[in-house]
Order: structure tokens, then C-alpha cells, then sequence
């Protein structure tokens, strides 16, 4: 009785690893070069589209922390002001824009999101 047990407790932990494994991510990463106008250069942008509601993206880190990004957005209501990106909430279909340094090319996007991590990879 108590190997039956051990069994089916083991096969309950093993099935719940298995479903929190396959789960899709809940959002979908493009990148695309974009253009600088002022200083005349291209870059790399990452776009994060949400694919279902309650999306908080909490972190993300590009090729393993070694690319830099803009993590700030900057608007102009009566004088310059910043607006930290990060934690970001978004609903279905919102989208983010980040920013890449224009040096750097991207292999791996990491992300957290709702307190689990998802990477993606770019050839």
C-alpha cells in the first residue's frame, strides 16, 4: 500500500511538472531594425505583444545581460519627462516597444513574466 502511494504521489509531482513545462508563453517577441532619424543609424527593436490579459512583464535581459536597451520611455507634456518601462502590464494585444543598443545583435531575449521566466531565441 505505502509503494502504491509513493507511486501515484510521485506520478502527481511528474504530471505537474510536465504541464507547468509545457505552457505557452504569454506573449509573442518580433524584432525588427528600426530608424534613428536624428543621428542617422539603425537599430535593433524588440516588440512584446501580449496574447492573453494580466501580462506584467517584470524583467528582461538581452543575450544573457551582455546588450544594452533603453528601459525608460521619454514624453514631453511641458518639459521632458521619463517613465520606467519595467514592471510593465499589459492587457491582450498591447504591445511594448524596447529598444536595443544599436551594437549589440540579438541572440537571446530572457524575460519574467507573472514570476516565470520564458527565453526566446533569434538566429
Amino acid at each position: 500500500m505505502k509503494t502504491f502511494l509513493k507511486s501515484v504521489i510521485i506520478l502527481f509531482f511528474v504530471t505537474i511538472s510536465f504541464s507547468a513545462c509545457s505552457k505557452e508563453s504569454p506573449v509573442t517577441l518580433e524584432m525588427e531594425q528600426a530608424y534613428n532619424q536624428a543621428w542617422n543609424f539603425f537599430y535593433p527593436k524588440i516588440v512584446v505583444t501580449a496574447i492573453e490579459n494580466n501580462v506584467e512583464i517584470e524583467k528582461i535581459s538581452i543575450n544573457k545581460g551582455n546588450c544594452k536597451f533603453t528601459d525608460y520611455d521619454i514624453t514631453y507634456d511641458s518639459g521632458f519627462k521619463t517613465k520606467e518601462l519595467f514592471p510593465a502590464k499589459l492587457n491582450e494585444y498591447q504591445e511594448l516597444e524596447i529598444r536595443v543598443d544599436k551594437n549589440c545583435r540579438v541572440k537571446v531575449v530572457d524575460l519574467v513574466i507573472n514570476k516565470n521566466e520564458w527565453s526566446f531565441s533569434f538566429e
